[in-house]
This record gives C-alpha cells, structure tokens and sequence, in this order.
C-alpha cells in the first residue's frame, strides 16, 4: 500500500532528480533501475560495502549483494520482487554481518513505461528507524515533492537544504539562514506568518514569490509542510514559465473576450427591446393619465402615476446599467461583495435570457461570507453559465443557483491539492440539460471548443468562465454525467480583510443657506436641464442655466459661481475642459460632473480626477442634493 503510493507520488520527479536525492540522504542509500542495476549510490552506501561506483554502476544489485556470480535467475529474481512489493526486507550477509536492505518503488517522470527503486541499506546492529533524518523522513518528503526542498525551523532558519538547485552558486546556497536575510523585509514577514501558522496549526500553506534563488528572478510557489514536531518543510516550484503561459492566456482570452460578448447579447438584444418596450408603455400610459386630470386635480391618483413613472426609470436604469457592465470592457476592479445580494439583483435579467418555460431557482446560506470579486466578471460568469445550460436544455428544464460556505477540508473536495486551504463561497450552477461524457469535460474551458454546430456559438463562454474565475482567485469544478444534466462548481476565497462602510444618502440639506448658494448647471440636452435646474430652484438655491459650454463661460465672467454641475460629453468643450476654464479665475469652485455615460468611458474623454465627484444618469434627486452638500461642505471647510 505504502510502495503503490509512493510510486505515484515520486512520478513527478525526473530521473536527474533521483539521482540527486540520494546524495542527500544521511542514510545508505542507493536507486536502481527496473532490472535491479544500479544508477546511482551515496558515498556511505559505497563505504558499508567497501565497494565504488565504477565497480557497480550498471552491475546487478541482487547479484552483488547476494553474492551471485553472474545474472541472478529469473525464479530468483521474481520471488525477490515478490517480497520487496509485499514491503518485505531483503537480508543477506556481508562478511559475516548479517545486513537487510528495503526498495521503495519509483517512476521517474522523464521515463517511458518503466520504473526502478530507492534502496535503503541498514547498518550493522541498527534498525532502519533508528537514525535521525533518514530515509522514512524523506518517504514523507517525497510523498509531496515538487521542485526543491528546504528544512525549516519554526522560526523559518533554513535548517537543511535537503533538495537544492542543481549547480547552485555559492552565493545563492540559504542554509542556516533566516528569510529576512535573503528576501525584503514585506515577503520575509508574509513567509514567517505562513511557518507560524503551518506549525500551530498543523496545516499546509501556500506561498508564491518573486525570488533570485538562482542567478535569474524566477517566480516560485512555496508549499509549507509541517513535518515532526516544530519544522516545516518548505517544497520550492519554479512557476515562472507556468506563469509565462498563464498571462498569454489571459491576454489570449481578454482579446476574444469582448466577440464572445456579442454572442451573449444577441440573445439579450431580443429580451431587452421587449422588456424596454414594456416600460416605456408604463411611462407613457401614466404620463397621458397625468395629462388629461382635469382640475380639481386628484392628488392621490395623481401620486399613484408619478409613482409608477418613477419605478419604471428605476427598472429601465437598472437594466441599461447591467448591460453596459456586461458589455463594456472594464479593468478589473475588485470589489468586497456578499454575492447573495449580487446574484439577487441579476436574477431578473437572467430570467429574461431564460424565458418562461425554464425556470431559474436561487437559493443561498444564511450569513453567507464576503468574498472579493469584480462584480461585472460576477455577471459575465453568470450569464455564460445560463445561456451554456439554455443551449443544453432545449425549451424547458430548470437552473439551480446555489450559494454557502464551505471549507476545502471539511467538505473533502476531490483534488483538494489543487486548492489553497481555507474557507470559500460556493456557488454552484445545476442544469437539467443533456450532460456531458468525461471526453467533452476534459476540453470545456479551451478557447474556440464547442458541441454546437457550425455558426452556432464561438466556443469562447466557458473559456471566459474559467479566465474570469482564475483572476478572481477562484478555482471552478465541473462534473457532468450523459442525460443527467451539468453542475459548475465555482469556490471563491473567503474575504477576512476589513469592510469599508458604505455612506448612506441622509435627506438633510440644512448645512448651508440654499438662497446665499449660486450654482452653475451647463447640460446639452433641453429637458434635462430644465427638470434638474426647476428642482433646484424648489430647494432654494439660485439657478445659471446654460445648454452650452461656451454660455457658461460668459455667465461665469458676470457673477460668482458657487457650485458647477456639468454635463461631461459636450459640443464645444468638454465638462472637464469648461471646469478647469472656470478653476483659471475661480480656484474654490467646486465641480459635479454628471453623464449618461459609465465612468471609465468618461474617464477616457475628460480625465476626471475623482469618481467622487461624479453622478451617473439617471439619478435621483435626493443623490443630487446629498452630492450638492458634499461639495459645499468641503468648500466651506
């Protein structure tokens, strides 16, 4: 049991490396091939048998040692490999000192179908557990090796270099020494908090860092082991290559990234028109109601239609913003979220997608943790993931979205190595569609691979899941079984940093004296201008109108100017341009830019300073008045 472990574990090590652990061993020991020759013996294995490499490299190890002349027999030779699989000791004599000697299995990875050992001898009147960091240590070493390896106390000295880079200079060797003499002082604090806890708390660890352990700065990926009581075994991985190809992914994805939206709001363009449609009839049909009151005019009814026009601009608001974030190409911008509260607002537009013969059920834990998450790559996971299950299920079936927190060793994922230990968010999405065989899941997130037909999909939606999950952090699963449908697994880490508050909009506007306040309000568009200056004007404040950058100009030489709300996107010039104009003359002024656009595209076109001072159409008046004190506020101040 222990040797079949042992022989897939050690497969991810080459040859070379073989041959260079044994040299490290405080033990005898030797490797061998599959036919028992020896490859490859340490120096205290060479003197117990009073013997040299020369004189047994390539010889027949069960010959040797037992004494046979010549090639051992192949009855012999069975019944020997017989007890060496069973985990039995080999004895045998060695002038008159009766010795034993145990293999364990290995496959270096660089090998084709074959196989050879690791071969422990004893020495004389000593037991093979008996020495201090021998060969059973390193069965443990082993059953987690990648890379190099290091021993470590557990106030992180290096202990022992029990695997080192081949060929190292002397300049780069680390054993005896502590992190914070070979790293700066940031990463040297961040891998003495990972020994810490991997000691404490008896738990493997992770760590990747940017580090000249050879003569070039490679990336590398520390994996902390707690290995006896108080060290830990520090199992070093050049990713620098792993990350090469990881980034030209992300590259690759991010420049497919925006045509594989326009498959997805294809399908939306239908759904939005329709539902648009529907709000703008709500609009109007409230707003003709409105017209023909005829006087005394019913307030109460009245009430009831401003009300509806209201709520419908908040729905037609809502939906514009989901598809600008869907459809924009943003920079990734992380964001502490409790996805409950995402995946609820979502959850209309995805229904839309879905229409009325699928139906989509939410459903999610309690308390469910923070996680840290773009929101819009949130959305574009989801909506890739609804309209994959659309196409699998045909006209009906059922999506289930579930959310909960887990953690990676109690639940006992499959692949739990893949994992970084730790609490995660769930969130799971379950069809009722075709399902997959276990061919088509192993090629699902490649770039351009597709089930459909022909023109009917780019085969880049699952590819983009995975890209958008990676740099989140997060790991995605997938299992899928022939007519049983298809359930994506998506693990987000656990948010444990602080949570800035959000500012609540308070309806008080009493700071300041509304009539004693001159505010400039410059936008293009008529009606605009004149429904936000009218409610304006009905909170007190003095009201410049003008529907052009340059009118601006001309009432800003003629009086004092308090407070500038512009429009950005603008004939003439800009809102930035005209509010630096402005700043020449009058440096307090203070500036609210307001646009119908996003703000990265605003950003783009006139530079804004800050999104602080920054309001998105459409708003409400009661953001307008809380920005407007905001920015006085700080005048005074």
């Amino acid at each position: 049991m222990v040797h079949s472990y042992l022989h897939l574990r050690w497969k991810e090590m080459k040859e070379k490396d073989y041959q260079l652990l044994v040299h490290t061993f405080d033990e005898p020991v030797c490797l061998v091939d599959e036919d028992m020759r020896v490859i490859e013996a340490n120096s205290k294995f060479l003197f117990l048998l009073e013997t040299s490499m020369s004189e047994l490299a390539g010889k027949c190890l069960f010959a040797s040692l037992l004494g046979k002349k010549g090639k051992i027999k192949d009855d012999e030779f069975r019944i020997l490999i017989k007890k060496i699989r069973k985990g039995k000791a080999i004895k045998f004599k060695h002038k008159g000192q009766e010795r034993k000697f145990l293999l364990f299995p290995v496959t270096p990875r660089d090998s084709v179908n074959k196989f050879g050992y690791i071969m422990l001898l004893t020495e004389p009147g000593k037991d093979d557990t008996e020495t201090g960091f021998g060969l059973h240590d390193y069965v443990e070493i082993i059953s987690h090796i990648y890379g190099y390896i290091y021993l470590l106390s557990k106030d992180g000295q290096i202990l022992k270099e029990v695997l080192p880079p081949p060929d190292v200079d002397d300049k780069y060797r680390i054993a005896g020494k502590r992190p914070q003499e070979f790293l700066d002082k940031k990463e040297a604090a961040m891998i003495l908090e990972k020994i810490k806890t991997t000691v404490e708390k008896r738990v493997t660890t992770h760590y990747e860092i940017e580090w000249s352990l050879t003569e070039r700065k490679n990336f590398y990926k520390v994996k902390f082991v707690p290995f006896r009581k108080d060290n830990v075994l520090a199992y070093v991985h050049d990713i620098t290559e792993q990350k090469k190809v990881e980034k030209e992914k992300d590259e690759f994805r991010e420049m497919y990234y925006q045509a594989q939206k326009l498959e997805s709001i294809g399908r939306l363009t239908a759904y939005i028109a329709h539902d648009f449609n529907n709000i703008l009839q709500v609009v109007r049909s409230n707003a003709e109601l409105l017209k023909v009151l005829k006087p005394p005019v019913d307030w109460d009814e009245a009430r009831v239609c401003i009300e509806e026009i209201l709520k419908s601009v908040d729905s037609a608001s809502t939906m514009i913003k989901a598809l600008l974030t869907f459809s924009g190409k943003h920079p990734h911008s992380p964001e502490v979220v409790n996805l409950n509260k995402e995946i609820k607002n979502l959850l209309p537009m995805l229904r839309k997608v879905t229409g009325e013969r699928i139906k989509v059920r939410f459903s999610s834990e309690k308390n469910l943790w923070k996680v840290l998450i773009d929101p819009s790559n949130l959305e574009s996971i989801l909506m890739n993931l609804v309209v994959n299950a659309i196409d699998a299920m045909g006209e009906e079936g059922e999506i289930k979205i579930c959310l909960k927190n887990v953690n990676i060793e109690d639940i006992g994922v499959k692949d739990i190595t893949l994992f970084h230990p730790g609490d995660y968010v769930l969130l799971t999405v379950a069809d009722t569609g075709i399902g997959m065989d276990e061919d088509t899941i192993t090629h699902i997130f490649e770039p351009f691979f597709t089930t459909k037909g022909k023109g009917k999909g780019t085969g880049l939606g699952l590819s983009t899941v995975y890209g958008l999950v990676k740099q989140n952090k997060g790991y995605i699963k997938v299992s899928s079984e022939k007519g049983k449908g298809t359930t994506f697994e998506i693990y987000f880490p656990r948010y444990s940093g602080k949570v800035d508050k959000k500012v609540v909009v308070k309806k008080r506007y009493s700071l300041f004296k509304p009539d004693e306040i001159n505010i400039l309000l410059v936008e293009d568009e008529e009606m605009a201008l004149k429904a936000i200056a009218s409610l304006l004007e009905k909170k007190g404040f003095k009201v410049f109108s003008a529907n052009s950058p340059l009118l601006a100009v001309k009432i800003a030489e003629k009086h004092h100017i308090d407070l500038l709300i512009t429009d950005v996107v603008m004939p003439e010039m800009n809102g930035v341009q005209l509010s630096r104009k402005l700043k020449e003359k009058n440096p307090s002024l203070k500036v609210i830019f307001m646009s119908g656009y996003p703000a990265d595209i605003v950003e783009k076109d006139g530079k804004l300073k800050s999104v602080e001072n920054y309001l998105r159409k459409p708003f409400t008046f009661d953001l307008l008045l809380s920005k407007v004190e905001s920015m006085l506020k700080e005048k005074q101040s």
